[in-house]
């Protein structure tokens, strides 16, 4: 799409359609957890942990920036804080969402904000792409 003024910009519509802008987006995503740990929960009842019995009332939070790059479920290859757009992609290559995101909370819990944040990021990257000249470090 080409505005009045003769910028380039992708349409909303279209950044479903481009995969690989999609799996950096969240590979960044991944690897730049803005909240690094949950919202505190407190206990409604005792809870079994392994060996630990927690009491009612302990108050819980989880490490989200660790389980982003743990790497029993991250880069299994490799190390898990290392970028690897692979996170994100299905047996053709097209971009899959990952489950083992922890950015944005999971389940009931999820923010509420994520499909927005997302869409953001993405149109803005995107459109950073599209207007301006990059370039990697030279040597």
């Amino acid at each position: 799409v080409i505005d009045a003024e003769g910028s380039q910009h992708i349409a909303m519509t279209r950044l479903n359609e481009c995969h690989e802008l999609r799996k950096f987006v969240f590979e960044c995503i991944r690897l730049s957890c803005v909240v690094a740990t949950s919202v505190p929960r407190t206990l409604t009842q005792p809870m079994q942990y392994k060996q630990y019995t927690l009491p009612k009332g302990a108050s819980i939070t989880v490490n989200q920036k660790a389980c982003n790059v743990w790497a029993t479920e991250w880069n299994k290859e490799t190390d898990g804080e290392k970028v690897n757009l692979d996170n994100w992609s299905d047996e053709n290559g097209l971009f899959k969402y990952n489950n083992n995101l922890m950015a944005f909370g999971v389940g009931s819990r999820e923010c509420a904000g994520k499909s927005v944040a997302v869409k953001s990021l993405l149109y803005y990257t995107a459109n950073i792409m599209l207007n301006y000249k990059m370039s990697g470090p030279t040597d």
